[in-house]
């Protein structure tokens, strides 16, 4: 999954250059996400999903409103009133909705499971690069893509259980 998920990125293509800032921010995004996987199951014990995920995000906002210009944002989103609507739709669907389902699947299986479940996201984003906005690609995303999607189907595999043979029936 984890080399999928790199051939995907294309982050081994040409000179790469992260700012330190950058690459913090990027670990930092997943070390909570991670965070949020774990304390998140243990929060499910005591919550419904939808609890969670409210808090979740309420928490995210006020953490996030310091570093972005909201008298700006709501003068910009004053002179086009469609500009909310795009802007619930874009945070329901593309936040809220998939939080709340990788929420509601912590409730019904291991932590570890959830997170490798997730790493279809890459492979549904390159996917629709590929085929609806024609992003080029080439054998390096297309091998992982293929990387991603096996440790997803092997994952769901079901395992055989142990000590359960068949047994062939003469007459």
């Amino acid at each position: 999954t984890f080399l999928g998920c790199v051939l995907v990125s294309g982050v081994l293509h040409g000179s790469l250059a992260i700012p330190l800032f950058v690459l913090a921010v990027g670990l930092g995004a997943g070390f909570f996400y991670a965070l949020y996987s774990i304390f998140g199951r243990y929060a499910l014990r005591r919550y419904e999903p939808e609890t969670v995920t409210c808090y979740t995000f309420a928490f995210a906002v006020a953490a996030m409103l310091p570093l972005g210009d909201v008298p700006t944002l709501l003068t910009l989103m004053g002179e086009n009133t469609t500009s909310w609507l795009w802007a619930l739709g874009i945070a329901f669907f593309c936040s809220v909705l998939p939080y709340f389902l990788y929420t509601l699947g912590l409730k019904y299986m291991e932590t570890g499971k959830a997170a490798i479940m997730a790493t279809i996201e890459p492979f549904v984003g390159a996917a629709i690069g590929i085929f609806i906005f024609q992003e080029p690609y080439d054998l390096m995303k297309l091998a992982g893509m293929a990387l991603i999607l096996s440790s997803v189907v092997i994952l769901n595999k079901k395992k055989k259980q142990p000590g359960v043979q068949c047994q062939r029936v003469e007459k």
